[in-house]
């Protein structure tokens, strides 16, 4: 009768390390998942926003204000700089205003996606 309480007395410690196991196992692979999904959210981003600064400097030189500097792989989003940079010091023109807007706009969605990633980073950490 003693082996009896002593067996059911380890099984039931065997069973609940092994459920303590699979929530560990479970709880990492969903931090996992959403690591994996927020770096993709992060690379679909940037590379959504190449081509909304590509868009906006062909506008802008369509407008006439500029010129575009390079045609570089890559360049597009040190290109973007340049242009917030230019259309911060230039006086307003037409098209110029939408351009700044339109990159205020871009920025602030990153910094907005940047705030939830951080945000979400640090709910799961606590």
């Amino acid at each position: 009768m003693r082996e009896a309480r002593c067996f059911g007395a380890w099984q039931r410690f065997v069973q609940r390390g092994t459920r303590y196991r699979d929530h560990v196992a479970n709880r990492q692979a969903g931090t996992l998942r959403t690591c994996l999904q927020q770096w993709v959210k992060m690379k679909q981003l940037r590379a959504s926003d190449g081509a909304k600064v590509a868009q906006l400097s062909l506008c802008w030189q369509k407008a006439g204000n500029m010129a575009l500097f390079s045609s570089v792989p890559g360049g597009a989003t040190a290109h973007g700089l340049r242009l917030m940079a230019a259309a911060r010091v230039l006086p307003q023109e037409q098209g110029q205003g939408s351009l700044q807007e339109a990159c205020r706009k871009l920025a602030l969605q990153r910094v907005l996606l940047l705030w939830r990633t951080r945000l979400s980073q640090r709910q799961q950490a606590e």
